[in-house]
């Protein structure tokens, strides 16, 4: 009987260690909305103002661009004044939708 209250706890634990792990990297990918507030020279990254607070923001190779909901090209998509919302997992960004209306 112990042994088995044991394993059920066991059991209840991982599972809410597993729950946890999946909540916590969909925090990470909550979408950040700002306006573009530069980009830099060589096109890796820009900084994204979102309120009071300005972030950077890598791009890389995989990074899609949306504009109006079309799939679009990084230089058609990032501009500075951009109304913006980035996907990102610890600043590198997988999607950026941009909005011109």
């Amino acid at each position: 009987m112990m042994r088995r209250q044991f394993v059920l706890c066991c059991a209840l634990a991982v599972l809410g260690l597993a729950m946890n792990a999946a909540s916590v990297k969909a925090d990470r990918l909550k979408p950040v909305k700002g306006e573009i507030a530069s980009i830099a020279e060589d096109g890796t990254s820009f900084v994204l103002k979102a309120g009071d607070d300005e972030v950077t923001v890598k791009v890389t190779e995989s990074t899609k661009y949306m504009v109006d909901g079309k799939e679009s090209a990084k230089g058609d998509a990032l501009k500075v004044g951009a109304k913006a919302q980035v996907t990102h997992e610890e600043g590198t960004a997988s999607k950026v939708e941009i909005a011109t209306k």
